[in-house]
């Protein structure tokens, strides 16, 4: 009569043990697959994180860049500006283009070219 009891018994342990070996390899493949997933959502993230990073580090040169570039046609344009109204006025004196200004026209002339040479690159 024990037989009886002791073989479904040792099935039951036998079950009892399979289902609680296959549930710790479960469990298991599913905590590596977490750390993985975590792992793989930190690199993620720092990559994104540098991305961005290079991306505005791009932005702020390409913006460094153009002010440059429409800073120095300003500053360019500003002298051509100057060199127009200082043969204006060596005309103005029977001069020819280029001359030798007296102090008293030349340095207003000087100074507002190197205001308007320094607002080119002030307002970018």
């Amino acid at each position: 009569m024990i037989n009886k009891f002791i073989d479904p018994l040792i099935s039951i342990i036998i079950v009892l043990a399979v289902f609680s070996i296959a549930l710790f390899v479960i469990f298991g493949q599913q905590k590596a697959l977490d750390e993985d997933l975590t792992a793989s959502l930190v690199r993620y993230r720092s990559i994104e994180s540098e991305g961005q990073s290079l991306g505005k580090q791009i932005v702020s040169k390409a913006k460094e860049q153009l002010g440059t570039m429409v800073g120095s046609k300003c500053a360019e344009q500003s002298y051509n500006a100057f060199i127009v109204k200082w043969n204006e006025e060596c005309q103005k004196q029977g001069l020819e283009d280029k001359c030798s200004l007296p102090r008293e026209i030349a340095e207003p002339l000087i100074s507002e070219y190197e205001q308007a040479e320094s607002e080119c690159f002030s307002n970018q």
